[in-house]
C-alpha cells in the first residue's frame, strides 16, 4: 500500500511539475549570456568530438565543470541542435527535484504535506526559471535534493549504507557545479549527524569505501581535463572561479551579508509571505504547543490526507519528525551562511536551500489544514494576500515593459505589445482574495484553511505555468542574436564566411551562426576587417557604426538592424558584400 501511495504522489508530482516546465520549452531563442554560452559549449565538444575539453568560440571555456554539456550533447544527438535540446534537461531535473521533494516531505510529515512541499517548490520564481533555462542550476539542485533525501530516509533506518549513495550522488554534483557540490552537502550530513548524535554512523571502512566512490565518480574527467590543457582548467576553474568568486566580487556581482536574506523573497514568490510562518513554527516552544494541542483536542482522522499525519502523536514518529525539522534547518543554515559570506553573491546560489524551504512551507500548511495548529489569522490572510502583491508586481512589470506606464530610464528596455500579457496577474490576485477573504471571518470555527490552501496552490499552478510556457516567447521579437544570425544566414553569399563583432557582447551569436566569431576592439580593426577580400561580417552597435561610416573607405553594405530590449541597444549587421537579395534585385 505504502508503495502505491508512492507511486500515486510522485507521478501527480511529475505531471503536474513537467506541465509547468516542458511547454514551449523550445519556442523562444537561448538568453544571454549563460544560456547561449552553455548551448554553444555543448555544441563544440559535440563538433570536435571532443567530450573532455569545454570550449566556447572554440577557446577553453574553464567556467564550468562538465556534465551539463554531456547531458545536452546526448540530447543533441537524439533532437538535434535546438534550444528544447538545450533546456530539456533543467526541466527534466526540475521535475525530478519536485517528484524527490514531495516524497521526502510525504516521509518526514505526511503525504499533503509532501504534496504541497512539491507544488510551492515547483511555483516559487527562482526555480522555475532555472528549470526553463539551460544553465547548471537545476540540475544542481536535483542532486543535493537526492543527496538530502537519500541520507534521510536510510540514516532514519539506522543504516550507514546512505554513504556509498551519497558518494555517487555527490561526485555528480561536483561534476555539475564543482566543490560546493560536496562541501555543503557533506557539512550539512555532518553537522546533522553531530546534533542528532548518529556519528557512529560513519565508520572508518565505510567512510573510506564512500571517499573512494567519490573519487571514482568526480575525479577521472578532472584529471583527463587537467592532463589535456597542461591543468589551465583546473586553475583557472578552481582558483578564479571558487576561491576568488567566494574572497572579492566578480563581475560586479555584489552585495551585503544579508543579501540572499532579501532576495529570496522575490525568488520563492508568490510563497514568500508562508516563508514567516513556517519559521516561526519551527520555534521548540511552538513545536511542542502544537504536538500537545494534537494529541489531546484533534479528533480522529476522517480522511486519507489527514490520517497520514496523525503519526505525530506517537513518540517514535515525534522523534523523526524533530530529526527532519533539525536536517531542513541545517540545510537552509549552511547555505544561506556560506553565500552569505561569500563575497560574490547571484540569487542563484542558494537554489539548492529551496527545497528546504518548500518543505519547511508545505510542513506548515498542511498542520494549518488539518487543524494542527491555529496562526493568527491576520498573519495567515496578510501571507495570502502575497499572492495579490505577486500578481500585482507582474502586471506592474508587464505595463513598464510595454511602455504604457511611462519611465525614462526604462525606455530603451520597452517591448510594445506586451500589456495583454497582464491579465494574467488576475489569477494569483483572485487566488490570494480568495484564501484571505476564507480567512477574515470573526469566528475560528468558520475559516476554512483547506479552501485558503489549494485556492492559493491551484492559483500559483496556473500563473507559474502559464507565465512560464508564454512569458518568453511573447518577448521573442525584441531579442537580437537569434534574428541577426538569420539575417546573416540570408544575405550570404558563399559557405565559408567572416564574422567579427565590435562593441556587442551577446553569445547567442555564436550559438546561432555556429562558427568562430572574432572579437575587434578598436575603429581601425573594424575598417580593416571590413577591408578584407573575403565576404566578412561585423555585428556592433548603431551608435558604432554612425562613427564608423566616415572612416570606411570601401562599400559597406548594412544587412540588418535590431534592437534588443535585454541590453537597450541597437545591434546593426554590416557586410562588405551586398546582400544576397539585393545582388538579385541589382542584377533583375
Amino acid at each position: 500500500m505504502k508503495k502505491l501511495k508512492g507511486l500515486w504522489l510522485a507521478s501527480l508530482t511529475a505531471v503536474v511539475a513537467g506541465a509547468m516546465f516542458f511547454p514551449n520549452l523550445g519556442a523562444h531563442s537561448l538568453w544571454d549570456v549563460d544560456e547561449s554560452r552553455n548551448a554553444e559549449c555543448a555544441r563544440e565538444m559535440l563538433e570536435s568530438d571532443n567530450w573532455r575539453v569545454p570550449t566556447f568560440n572554440y577557446q577553453l571555456r574553464p567556467d564550468k565543470p562538465v556534465l551539463l554539456y554531456w547531458l545536452m550533447i546526448a540530447a543533441y544527438q537524439w533532437l538535434g541542435v535546438n534550444e528544447f535540446a538545450a533546456r530539456c534537461w533543467s526541466a527534466l531535473a526540475g521535475v525530478g527535484t519536485c517528484v524527490v521533494t514531495t516524497l521526502l516531505g510525504a516521509g518526514m510529515f505526511g503525504i499533503r504535506a509532501g504534496l504541497l512541499a512539491g507544488i510551492v517548490l515547483a511555483t516559487s520564481v527562482l526555480f522555475s526559471v532555472s528549470s526553463h533555462a539551460a544553465t547548471p542550476d537545476a540540475v544542481l539542485v536535483f542532486f543535493v535534493t537526492l543527496t538530502m533525501a537519500i541520507y534521510w530516509w536510510l540514516s532514519s533506518r539506522q543504516t550507514g549504507a546512505w554513504i556509498f549513495l551519497t558518494s555517487a550522488t555527490c561526485g555528480l554534483a561536483v561534476l555539475t557545479k564543482g566543490p560546493v557540490g560536496v562541501v555543503l552537502p557533506g557539512a550539512i550530513v555532518m553537522i546533522h549527524l553531530l546534533w542528532s548524535r548518529q556519528v557512529r554512523q560513519v565508520s572508518l571502512g565505510r567512510l573510506a569505501l564512500g571517499l573512494l566512490i567519490f573519487c571514482v565518480v568526480a575525479l577521472p574527467w578532472y584529471v583527463f581535463v587537467a592532463a589535456e590543457t597542461k591543468k589551465e582548467f583546473v586553475k583557472e576553474f578552481i582558483l578564479r572561479h571558487n576561491i576568488s568568486r567566494f574572497l572579492a566580487p566578480m563581475e560586479r556581482h555584489s552585495g551585503p551579508w544579508f543579501y540572499h536574506l532579501v532576495t529570496v523573497f522575490i525568488g520563492f514568490a508568490p510563497w514568500s509571505g508562508f516563508l514567516p510562518l513556517a519559521l516561526w513554527y519551527l520555534l521548540p516552544n511552538r513545536r511542542m504547543r502544537d504536538e500537545e494541542w494534537t494529541c489531546a483536542n484533534s479528533p480522529p482522522p476522517t480522511d486519507t490526507l489527514d490520517s497520514d499525519i496523525s503519526h505525530t502523536c506517537q513518540a517514535p514518529c515525534a522523534d523523526l519528525s524533530r530529526s527532519a525539522i533539525g536536517l531542513l534547518s541545517i540545510w537552509i543554515v549552511v547555505w544561506f551562511a556560506f553565500f552569505s559570506v561569500a563575497q560574490t553573491k547571484l540569487p542563484n546560489y542558494v537554489l539548492p536551500a529551496y527545497p528546504a524551504l518548500a518543505l519547511l512551507v508545505g510542513r506548515f500548511l498542511d498542520r494549518w489544514c488539518a487543524g494542527m495548529l491555529i496562526p493568527w489569522r491576520t498573519w495567515t490572510a496578510l501571507a495570502s494576500i502575497g499572492f495579490v502583491a505577486t500578481g500585482a508586481g507582474f502586471a506592474l512589470g508587464v505595463l513598464v515593459l510595454d511602455g504604457i506606464i511611462d519611465i525614462d530610464a526604462l525606455a530603451k528596455h520597452r517591448v510594445p505589445g506586451v500589456a495583454p500579457w497582464a491579465f494574467l496577474a488576475l489569477v494569483p490576485i483572485v487566488g490570494g482574495c480568495v484564501a484571505a477573504g476564507s480567512l477574515c471571518r470573526s469566528m475560528p470555527s468558520r475559516q476554512n484553511p483547506k479552501v485558503a490552501v489549494w485556492a492559493l496552490s491551484l492559483s500559483a499552478i496556473v500563473f507559474a505555468g502559464l507565465a512560464g510556457a508564454f512569458g518568453p516567447p511573447a518577448l521573442e521579437e525584441a531579442r537580437s542574436a537569434k534574428s541577426l544570425s538569420e539575417s546573416l544566414n540570408a544575405a550570404r553569399h558563399e559557405e565559408d564566411i567572416d564574422v567579427a563583432v565590435y562593441g556587442f557582447n551577446q553569445p547567442g551569436l555564436v550559438f546561432y551562426m555556429q562558427q568562430h566569431i572574432r572579437q575587434l576592439h578598436t575603429w581601425e580593426d573594424v575598417v580593416d576587417w571590413l577591408r578584407r577580400p573575403r565576404e566578412s561580417y561585423v555585428v556592433t552597435r548603431a551608435e558604432h557604426w554612425h562613427a564608423l561610416q566616415a572612416a570606411c573607405q570601401v562599400p559597406v553594405f548594412v544587412v540588418s538592424q535590431k534592437r534588443d530590449f535585454t541590453t537597450g541597444k541597437e545591434a546593426v549587421l554590416l557586410s562588405n558584400r551586398p546582400p544576397r537579395w539585393q545582388r538579385q534585385e541589382m542584377s533583375d
